[in-house]
């Protein structure tokens, strides 16, 4: 497709070709409406009836984007998809639009489809009971970490099914022990190719804090320049909160702040009490009464929970992130987009279709490079 002369062609996105030219990335408003304006040209220009425009089309679009304008190819190659697979989402979406704006009669019908279920191996030469009561002290950790390599795909098919974390963890008690290290190992054996966060994002604090000097007036309560970078992150990401609110993630949905001398247990339970819904899991960052420091974290598994002793705050939240995984559960509302952030653009793992990099992700990924 002539992209160029579709936009040039237009009143309203004529004044964009040259910048466009240029390499310029606009803001999300501005190319959206460039997107929509292509979309609607093969919609109503190439065929008689939106109906008409076939997936080929769609994707031939994408590419045409992409290759008139490099700047929108993706900047973080996803295994077996294409340079411009995320352009097809947003095509698919503003196709969408289009169609559930034609009157009722003239909306495309779609039968139901119905997915196939993977079969998974579920079968394990280990005894799960006995694994499960063997004494986690050092003389027995290689052999606790060989029986949940062994065990692992029973795991998967748990997952699979839906098992909530209480039942997880009562079934496989060692997924709290040796301070994060067989949560890790989990995390490894259910994506081996990714990249380690820390090492990436510990270099950089120090440059955004530089670069960007509000970053440092952000409040939290925890009071590290670690957890204001991601909040400042966070904060130039698309959020799902209501629009009245504060685009900067709320700090309290995956670090609380007690005081040492207060029983963590009774802080967990108390925060199961109060709150209405599930409680995804979260870290407890203990504070001394005089000093500032942290002396140590917990993750917050359901009731359980997980000592991990006095570690670097990114590698705190590096066990936090792959709890998710492992115990297949939502991120946190506000941190939604930059989970799913950390989890493509840093981490590198994909887990289906749906974690394609959306724009605001690339640019944020783009500045990062840049430091």
């Amino acid at each position: 497709y002539a992209v160029e002369e579709i936009l040039l062609n237009n009143g309203k996105t004529k004044l964009y070709v040259p910048h466009l030219k240029d390499g310029y990335l606009f803001c999300d408003k501005i190319r959206k409406r460039i997107f929509r304006t292509l979309v609607r040209h093969i919609c109503f220009k190439d065929v008689d009836h939106p109906t008409k425009v076939t997936g080929n089309m769609k994707e031939g679009l994408a590419k045409s984007i992409v290759v008139a304008f490099p700047q929108y190819q993706k900047l973080v190659p996803v295994p077996g998809q294409t340079p411009w697979s995320h352009i097809v989402s947003n095509v698919q979406n503003i196709f969408k639009r289009i169609l559930s704006s034609l009157p009722a009669e003239e909306r495309p019908r779609k039968g139901k489809k119905f997915s196939k279920t993977k079969q998974s191996l579920t079968n394990s030469s280990v005894n799960v009971e006995l694994l499960a009561v063997t004494n986690p002290d050092k003389a027995h950790r290689e052999e606790i970490l060989d029986g949940m390599r062994k065990t692992f795909q029973l795991r998967v098919v748990e997952r699979r099914k839906g098992d909530s974390i209480t039942e997880m963890i009562q079934r496989w008690p060692h997924l709290r022990n040796y301070h994060g290290e067989v949560l890790s190992l989990e995390f490894e054996l259910l994506h081996p190719k990714a990249v380690d966060m820390v090492r990436v994002l510990t270099p950089l604090v120090p440059k955004i804090l530089d670069k960007f000097s509000s970053v440092k007036s952000l409040s939290s309560k925890c009071g590290l320049d670690e957890m204001k970078v991601l909040m400042y992150l966070g904060s130039r990401l698309p959020h799902t909160i209501n629009k009245d609110a504060s685009p900067i993630p709320v700090e309290k949905e995956i670090v609380k702040v007690v005081k040492i001398g207060k029983s963590v247990e009774e802080f967990v339970e108390e925060n199961r009490s109060k709150s209405n819904s599930a409680v995804q899991p979260y870290l407890i960052a203990v504070k001394g009464c005089v000093s500032v420091d942290i002396l140590k974290y917990f993750l917050v598994l359901d009731s359980f929970t997980m000592e991990l002793g006095k570690i670097p705050f990114l590698r705190a939240i590096d066990w936090l992130f792959k709890s998710y995984h492992v115990f297949n559960v939502h991120y946190p509302l506000s941190w939604k987009n930059f989970f799913r952030f950390l989890q493509t653009c840093i981490y590198k793992v994909f887990t289906g279709t749906q974690d394609d990099v959306i724009p605001s992700a690339q640019n944020l990924y783009s500045m990062l490079l840049s430091l």
